[in-house]
């Protein structure tokens, strides 16, 4: 019977030229993507599957507080502020153990991420949001 592992350390997460580092423990990256069908059943037994434009995705990153990517992250979430930030950076998210990858071509941080401040070091917990361009699942050839 075969067996596989996993490891949080074969996922890499790269925004812009930037790898982001010093990720918090538990679910510290996390992908959530719009529902774009939607079905409706009428009073006969007919289904019908409602299409509808697929909104953005946001990825949240949960960082610790003294993550290196910080700074970057707070840059563009400065840069979008300030309306400077029209083209995003694109931000991709791969599992070299399975193959798995995703894309967003032009990805934005619309905020800040919120601080608290205790006994001991934080986690700060971002948001990229756009348009998932694709989704690689398995692994390359």
């Amino acid at each position: 019977m075969a067996t596989s592992s996993y490891s949080f350390r074969e996922v890499l997460v790269t925004y812009g030229a930037v790898k982001i580092q010093g990720f918090a423990e538990g679910d510290c990256v996390t992908i959530e993507t719009p529902e774009n069908i939607t079905m409706s059943v009428g009073e006969d037994g007919r289904f019908v599957n409602n299409l509808r434009r697929q909104g953005p995705s946001t990825v949240g990153l949960r960082l610790m507080a003294d993550s290196p990517s910080i700074a970057h992250l707070s840059a563009q979430a400065n840069l979008q502020a300030k309306g400077l930030n029209r083209a995003g950076l694109p931000l991709k998210i791969v599992h070299i153990g399975t193959g798995e990858t995703w894309v967003m071509a032009q990805g934005f941080v619309p905020k800040q991420a919120d601080v608290t401040f205790s006994g001991e070091v934080g986690v700060r917990e971002w948001q990229v949001v756009g348009k998932l361009e694709g989704q690689q699942v398995g692994k390359l050839i």
